[in-house]
């Protein structure tokens, strides 16, 4: 705030040299070394005057003026400027004697360039962006199936006239871990219950659908993944919004239009396919990433066309919007990166 108001200060000391001085034709010693404390107070006030209208109207600005009031990572710049003005007054007050008019506009430089230089000023609170902590909502949860220690979860669907059928694990203590955890909103899903919900049993979901479906190519294999999703779980509609990470879909069996979605984006996702949740008006789907040539409908963001993939039902292909859907904007949220985890599993059959 003082490098602010050192600003406003040199810009009214020359007014007040030239100009107010010489038409009050002051004299009084006593006037005269007063005069620089009052002016420079009076800067101050004009300083906290506009960092307090630019908190309260004009937040946005608070980095520029942050910028302007403290200068990060310029030590050597603020010393500098200490030296300087020791040395432009000495050779001032050498060549032409004491100098009022030397002495009012250097001595608050050297002293304000002092005291940013040691890190001595701080920013005032209100410069500070306010910390919004992200907001949870935490809403009742169906009562979990009571289940054994380890559980085995079967699944059998058709694709393109063929009958497949895997079974997979999970562990009851993931499963568990899951369902603890508070549900997030709608905005912080695909990081949240997509790239978030990855775990060993997601993983290995993905590698058997990708052993099986090995004959398919790129197209055929994603409609392969979503045959699988699309048969796998139940719709059945939450009582609120309940969002299921992957793990509690595979166990619970149901879900509705985002419980579908998000357990096909998680599979796509660690297949190395780019893929999103899509939503619309009271309803989400699963958003693939495809070439320009590939028809059907799709949703553009940060020129990647995610095609629309409706998971809720068996039968709907790549790019098919429902016509209850049509017309109706879709809001596209990709799925961060996931990190993959590498194991020995020599060492570990070893050990």
């Amino acid at each position: 705030m003082l490098f602010l108001s050192l600003l406003i200060y040199i810009l009214i000391w020359p007014v007040y040299v030239m100009v107010i001085a010489p038409m009050l034709g002051i004299t009084s010693i006593f006037i005269m070394i007063a005069v620089p404390f009052i002016l420079f107070f009076f800067s101050c006030a004009i300083s906290g005057l506009i960092i307090y209208l630019i908190h309260s109207f004009n937040p946005e600005f608070k980095p520029a003026v942050r910028n302007i009031v403290r200068l990060p990572g310029v030590k050597w710049i603020a010393f500098s400027t200490v030296i300087a003005g020791v040395f432009s007054l000495f050779a001032i007050t050498i060549n032409h004697g004491l100098n009022y008019a030397s002495f009012g506009l250097f001595i608050p430089v050297i002293i304000v360039s002092l005291l940013n230089a040691l890190n001595i000023e701080k920013n005032p609170k209100m410069l500070e962006d306010e910390q919004i902590a992200p907001k949870l909502v935490t809403l009742p949860r169906p009562v979990p199936q009571e289940v054994e220690k380890d559980m085995v979860r079967s699944f059998t669907w058709a694709h393109k006239g063929h009958e497949y059928g895997l079974s997979l694990v999970v562990r009851k203590s993931v499963y568990d871990d899951y369902k603890s955890k508070a549900r997030a909103q709608f905005r912080e899903w695909a990081s949240e219950y997509v790239a978030g919900g990855i775990c060993g049993e997601v993983r290995e979901l993905a590698f058997k659908l990708m052993q099986i479906g090995k004959p398919y190519g790129t197209y055929e294999e994603v409609s392969f993944v979503l045959s699988f999703v699309q048969q796998a779980l139940k719709y059945e509609r939450d009582e609120g919004e309940y969002p299921r990470y992957p793990v509690e879909s595979i166990i619970d069996g149901i879900g509705d239009c985002e419980d579908f979605s998000i357990l096909g984006a998680g599979i796509l996702k660690l297949m190395g396919y780019e893929v999103a949740l899509l939503f619309l008006p009271g309803h989400a789907a699963l958003g693939v990433a495809g070439a320009a040539d590939i028809p059907g409908i799709f949703a553009e963001h940060q020129d990647t066309r995610y095609y629309y993939c409706e998971m809720t039902a068996s039968g709907w292909q790549i790019g098919q919007l429902p016509e209850d859907h049509k017309n109706e904007k879709i809001e596209v949220y990709p799925v961060p990166g996931v990190i993959i985890e590498i194991s020995d599993s020599s060492a570990a059959a070893a050990g």
